[in-house]
């Protein structure tokens, strides 16, 4: 794997996991009954965000060695994700 290529699924997989960790613990205006005016009250009060970046981090560095562990290894190759049998036949498996 190239370092461009690893360096994008790990952007991928932060952005994945930050879109998944952001709505969680969200405190809004209506829950904390202080509606500012002119918002509406599903605004948050308190949202972590530092927390929710630190946590996405996390989480998406622990997918990605995972993932990059099984490619670098070749327990994981593009073979087996082709799913539909699109790609041509290898040059060993041509021979068989």
């Amino acid at each position: 794997m190239s370092t461009s290529l690893a360096v994008l699924l790990l952007l991928l997989l932060w952005m994945a996991c930050f879109l998944v960790v952001l709505p969680i613990r969200i405190r809004t205006q209506g829950e904390s009954g202080k509606i500012e005016p002119g918002t509406p009250a599903g605004a948050p009060v308190s949202h972590g965000i530092g927390a929710k970046l630190l946590i996405s981090a996390l989480i998406a560095g622990l997918i990605w060695s995972m993932l990059y562990g099984a490619i670098a290894s070749g327990l994981l190759t593009a073979r087996d994700l082709d799913f539909f049998r699109n790609m041509r036949p290898s040059a060993t498996e041509e021979t068989r």
